[in-house]
């Protein structure tokens, strides 16, 4: 997979990642909390083991870049 978008949320802990990723099979976005001091392996660690979200809040973070016929539910 790889990102083709992401948005970040900080507070005191950390922060919040979603990211949008993309492969030749489809479309999916995940969200995680992680340290955020690098964004590579932050942004590794949210597709790798963060939570799927639904198409719906997918387009509400990436509104316009989410392709509903690539986007994969489960």
């Amino acid at each position: 997979m790889k990102a083709i978008n992401k948005t970040w949320f900080n507070n005191s802990k950390g922060c919040i990642g979603v990211v949008l990723a993309e492969n030749e099979y489809g479309q999916k976005a995940y969200i995680s909390s992680v340290p955020g001091h690098d964004e590579e392996s932050d942004v590794r660690t949210i597709m790798d083991w963060g939570a799927r979200i639904s198409r719906q809040q997918a387009e509400g973070f990436f509104p316009g870049q989410i392709d509903e016929e690539k986007y994969e539910e489960n």
